[in-house]
């Protein structure tokens, strides 16, 4: 299952996260809007301790989003 993530973050931050998701096999792409994450995803192959995904984590306008996704 691949996830697509439609982001909106804090301008210079949206090519890191990209960046991050693709290397996760994952398509990402960012979007106008005034929402911090709009995200439309089917999730698989998160793995908590991928180092990535930490980074992912730190960055505030995700980091809602993608504890939620992961449930913690």
């Amino acid at each position: 299952m691949k996830a697509v993530f439609l982001i909106n973050t804090e301008r210079g931050k949206e090519r890191l996260v990209r960046g991050i998701l693709s290397a996760k096999g994952f398509e990402a792409h960012t979007i106008p809007g005034p929402y911090n994450v709009l995200a439309e995803i089917k999730v698989s192959g998160y793995e908590e301790k991928d180092a990535r995904l930490e980074e992912i984590k730190k960055i505030k306008e995700v980091k809602t989003v993608v504890a939620d996704l992961l449930g913690t």
